[in-house]
Parts: structure tokens; C-alpha cells; sequence
């Protein structure tokens, strides 16, 4: 398997762009009308090619203006701009104390404001962060299905990708399925593959970015059954065929050897789509999760500290929708599985073709 038309290479960027970045950004914004924090995520071990990762929290009933805010806008044509691989995540401060019900923070440091989180208990942090990574693992799986299928792909945006399974592999160590000597020498060499990137556009560097497309999928298919079980998901259950959202083929499997072959076989299908719709080997369990979404009620943020963990999960991930969708942020919504909006005829469209579609494409 290869991705297709590889373009783009990674310039080396000093720690001290960062920095500039970063506090150019916040000297921007941190006065701005409805600008409650700015909270940063993660770190910069690969210069260059390391995103920023930025959350704004702003007030809920007059939040300021999407120009006013966008990184990516604010930060256009400064040094160093390239290494912007996304704009910043937004959420109203009445969703900002149960952040760990919306995303997996990891290592947070406040740039301006108060701190976020902190109000839910260990425990009920300790089960969303299971749910949570159930669901950042899927999101992971499509990404990669994506990444294959587009007509060209952008090597910063696979080696992002690849840096992601640094976390996959350490979830799989934790539990056991590998063992610390074998996820410390994966990581070692995903740290290597990021370092050799910089200011790197050899044949061999970008073939080799193809020789990572297999493991990667076989990793996370393993780490989303793992994540299955601890959810206590019964994997017996097996749907086969369904579609989700109105652009992807669901096709159930249980085994990772069985899904790795038939993610192989779905290539030719996927690129011939260019990711338009998607044919994707899944966990059966998916389905589960799916439908427990779907028994879910709409309850708000009024009784959230009640709520079941999935529940509440939906109920957060559902009131952030919303908010993003009535102030027409152009922004990622949380990674919650399901997609409500109402279909368009396209997306009614995509779903007949795919039905159809599987009565001729089997496993």
C-alpha cells in the first residue's frame, strides 16, 4: 500500500518560533471581548514539524468573533507559520470545567486566564478518558483510510499521523498486549522517523513513509479492540455490513489479521473515491458504542454531575455541537462518533450507493 503523490517537505524551526508564535498569538487575543483562557496542549520534540495545539474557552452567551480568534488567521505569514497544522479548539465556559468529557488534555499549561477541568472525580475522569480514547482511536483509524485514499497526500500531515502512535503504543503496553521494551523501541523509532524528516525530502525518506502505513493499522484495529473490551463490549455481536453517517461502508471484524487483509483489499475502492465515501473494516463493537449513543437522552449541561459517564459524554459533546454550530465556528467538533446534522440529498445519495455497494463488495 502507498500513499499516493507524497508532496511537501519539513523545514527545521527553532523552540524560540514557538515561543514567538505563541505569545504573538496571545498578546492577540487575551484582550478580546469574550475571551474567558487560553490553554496550551502538549510539547515541541520535534521543532519543525511538532503542531501547536491551542484552546481558547470563551464566554457562552457573547463569545467573540471566529476571525478575532483563529490562529491560523492571526499567525498567517510569521515565521515559522507552516508548522500551524490546525486552528485553535474553542469551547464556552459553561463546558470548560468537564473539558475531560470533551478532550484528552495532555500536559495543559494556562497562557491567560483560569485553568479548565478539575471539577468531575478522578474516577469519572479515569472512565471518560476510556471512552475518549475508544473514540480518538476510531477517528484514528479513518484518518489513515483518508490519508490512503487522497490523490495527494501531504508527508507533514502523514508524519503527524504516525507521531500519534506513539500514544497507541503506550495504551498497548499499559495493558499488556505489547511489552515496555517493545513499545519503547516503536517509539524510539517513530522519534527517529520524525527527527530524520526535518529539511528531508530523499526517495527514500518518503518510501519510507509507506512501509508505515501496515503496522500503523494493525496497531490502532488493536487498540480499539483492546479499548472494546475494557469498555465491556461484547464482541460477538456481529453486524457485517452497515453504513455510518451517510459516507462510510462499515464492514465488521474482530480480528486484526482478517481487517489488516481486507484494508488491503478496500485500497484500489477508496483511492478510486478519493475518501468522497469510504469503505472501512471496523470493530464490531463500533456498532455498540453507536447505538448506545443513540438510546442516549439530550439533557444538557443542568444535570451533567448525574449522568452515566456515556451519557454525559453525548450530552457534552452534543451541547459543543451546538455552541460551535450557532456561532458558525468553522472548527473540529469533538470526537463523538455520531453525526446528527440532517442529511443533504448528496449524503441520502452516498448512502443508497453504499447499500448497494455491499451487496457486491464481501469480505
Amino acid at each position: 500500500m502507498i500513499f499516493k503523490n507524497l508532496y511537501g517537505t519539513i523545514n527545521s524551526v527553532s523552540l524560540s518560533i514557538y515561543e514567538e508564535l505563541i505569545s504573538t498569538y496571545v498578546e492577540a487575543i487575551k484582550n478580546v471581548d469574550g475571551v474567558k483562557s487560553i490553554i496550551q496542549i502538549g510539547s515541541f520534540t520535534t521543532p519543525g514539524l511538532s503542531d501547536i495545539d491551542i484552546i481558547v474557552i470563551v464566554e457562552d452567551e457573547n463569545p467573540p468573533k471566529w476571525e478575532d480568534i483563529s490562529l491560523m488567521k492571526i499567525l498567517k505569514g510569521k515565521e515559522g507559520f507552516e508548522v500551524i497544522a490546525h486552528d485553535v479548539f474553542v469551547y464556552p465556559f459553561s463546558l470548560s470545567k468537564y473539558i475531560e468529557g470533551l478532550f484528552y488534555l495532555d500536559r495543559k499549561k494556562v497562557l491567560f486566564g483560569g485553568d479548565i477541568g478539575g471539577v468531575l472525580s478522578i474516577k469519572k475522569i479515569d472512565g471518560l478518558k476510556l471512552i475518549l480514547s475508544f473514540e480518538y482511536t476510531i477517528h484514528r483509524l479513518e484518518t489513515l483510510l483518508i490519508l490512503v485514499s487522497l490523490k495527494r497526500t501531504n508527508i507533514r500531515d502523514v508524519l503527524l499521523f504516525i507521531s500519534t502512535l506513539r500514544h497507541t503504543y503506550k495504551l498497548l503496553s499499559d495493558f499488556d498486549i505489547i511489552t515496555k521494551e517493545e513499545c519503547e523501541n516503536r517509539v524510539s523509532k517513530i522519534e527517529l522517523l520524525r527527527n530524520s524528516s526535518i529539511n528531508n525530502s530523499s526517495e527514500t525518506f518518503i518510501s519510507e513513509l509507506n512501509n508505515w502505513i501496515i503496522p500503523s493499522f494493525e496497531a490502532i484495529f488493536n487498540s480499539a479492540l483492546l479499548l472494546s473490551e475494557k469498555l465491556n463490549y461484547d464482541n460477538s455481536e456481529n453486524k457485517k455490513t452497515w453504513v455510518l453517517n451517510y459516507k462510510k461502508l462499515i464492514f465488521d471484524f474482530n480480528d486484526s489479521k482478517m481487517a489488516t487483509k481486507f484494508f488491503k483489499k478496500t485500497e484500489f475502492l477508496n483511492k478510486l473515491f478519493s475518501g468522497k465515501v469510504l469503505i472501512e473494516p471496523m470493530p464490531s463493537t463500533l456498532h455498540q458504542h453507536i447505538e448506545n449513543y443513540k438510546k442516549s437522552n439530550y439533557f444538557g449541561v443542568n444535570k451533567i454531575d448525574t449522568l452515566e459517564l456515556n451519557i454525559m459524554r453525548y450530552n457534552l459533546a452534543i451541547e459543543h455541537t451546538n455552541f460551535i454550530n450557532l456561532n458558525k465556528y468553522p472548527i473540529a467538533k469533538s470526537y463523538i462518533i455520531i453525526d446528527e446534522k440532517v442529511p443533504k440529498t448528496q449524503d441520502l445519495m452516498k448512502r443508497y450507493f453504499l447499500k448497494v455497494l455491499s451487496f457486491f463488495y464481501l469480505k
